[in-house]
């Protein structure tokens, strides 16, 4: 693996991986993780009607056969697992993968600003500071967690962070933020985006299904969701399928979330450098405001 081949960090030029394993991570945030360029052209408007076919596949089949069916899984959860059925069973043309990371890179955020424009904000004024509290909670006990379950696993410490933040923020794009601080290597990296999207997949679904099975309220089911799945397609997929409202509060919880990300990473890189007494009682004021300056530094991902 030599230099030139290593995808950097623009910001603290870390080498985070090379560009073939960086090119091997999904786009679960809605982000373009392929650092090469396509080897074909996209095929955008056959991705599209690929992706459009789908959508009325599940709708249909939500309408016609599920919901009579009593079965709860809604149309978009069944969306999704249909798109995870096609591309690990059949070997879809190389310009049509090009053409659906399109849709993800260039669509899928103006959906995600389409979602946010149409929520009721008004929420906030009343529930606003209870929300806070369970976005704080949802992230601290996911990182608890996490280290707790890698002490016991004997993993690294550096890989349990990573999966909490993913877990607790916002995936993938959480872990690319956080491994520059922690100086992360390519293997921590690419099994905590493993398990975040693994973990992400598993826990809509769980969602969905006691969230059918018992009698939780529109905002309890929103505030669960929106606090514990990490991505947002994928908390939209298990909160609208309770309901509209559960939908919105989930929505506005995991974008609480995502904006958690910054203080999250100003607070580890703090942990991380901070500073170690010094058992010297007399030390030189410029070497003191070198160092403090040279700490504040360190503090900037």
């Amino acid at each position: 693996m030599t230099t030139s081949s290593l995808t950097r960090d623009p910001f603290s030029g870390l080498q985070l991986m090379s560009d073939g394993a960086f090119a091997s991570l999904g786009s679960m945030e809605a982000m373009d993780w392929d650092s090469a360029p396509p080897a074909k052209s996209p095929s955008i408007v056959n991705a599209l009607l690929l992706a459009f076919a789908i959508t009325a596949a599940a709708m249909a089949t939500h309408h016609y056969l599920l919901k009579p069916a009593g079965i709860p899984l809604g149309s978009t959860a069944l969306a999704m697992l249909i798109g995870i059925a096609l591309q690990n069973l059949l070997t879809l043309p190389s310009a049509i993968q090009s053409g659906c990371r399109w849709i993800v890179t260039r669509l899928i955020p103006i959906a995600i600003v389409a979602l946010g424009a149409g929520l009721n904000l008004s929420v906030l004024a009343t529930s606003g500071l209870r929300y806070l509290f369970f976005i704080i909670t949802a992230i601290s006990v996911s990182i608890i967690v996490s280290l707790i379950l890698a002490k016991l696993l004997k993993l690294k410490k550096s890989t349990a962070l990573l999966i909490g933040c993913g877990t607790g923020v916002c995936g993938s794009s959480a872990i690319l933020a956080v491994a520059p601080v922690l100086k992360s290597d390519e293997e921590d990296i690419i099994v905590s985006v493993g398990a975040i999207n693994l973990i992400g997949i598993v826990a809509m679904f769980i969602c969905i299904s006691v969230g059918a099975s018992f009698p939780i309220s529109a905002e309890s089911f929103g505030l669960w969701t929106g606090a514990t799945i990490h991505a947002v397609p994928t908390v939209a997929a298990a909160a609208f399928d309770h309901s509209v409202e559960a939908g919105e509060i989930a929505t506005l919880v995991k974008l609480g979330r995502v904006a958690m990300l910054v203080p999250l990473i100003f607070i580890i890189a703090f942990a991380k450098h901070r500073p170690i007494k010094n058992s010297t009682p007399n030390t030189n004021s410029v070497t003191k405001n070198t160092t403090l300056l040279g700490r504040i530094a360190k503090l900037i991902p």
